[in-house]
């Protein structure tokens, strides 16, 4: 009996760690800046342990057909957000390129 619960409290902390150790995929990270300022983004990106600033990216904003401008942001290797943000500096969409992107 005290072997078996022992058993069970191990292997809830093995799995319960191994949940929270998990990457998030980059689209749910990404999706939760739809709808905010662009201006904490920058923020985030202005971090010296930010992936932008540890491989010393520069910024690249963009004008739009559409009348809102773009901005290119690194995720990690291989791995691009295309930020699209309107003329209030809210970001309202984006989308990802390279394979790194999963």
């Amino acid at each position: 009996m005290i072997i078996r619960m022992f058993l069970i409290i191990n292997l809830t902390i093995f799995f319960y760690g191994c949940l929270i150790s998990q990457i998030a995929p980059v689209k749910d990270g990404s999706d939760q800046w739809i709808g905010r300022p662009f201006a904490e983004l920058e923020k985030i990106l202005a971090r010296p342990t930010s992936y932008a600033s540890r491989i010393g990216w520069k910024k690249s904003k963009y004008k739009l057909s559409n009348q809102n401008w773009g901005f290119d942001e690194p995720i990690r290797k291989e791995c691009i957000a295309q930020w699209e943000i309107d003329s209030n500096g809210i970001i309202v969409d984006y989308e990802l390129k390279g394979k790194g992107c999963y």
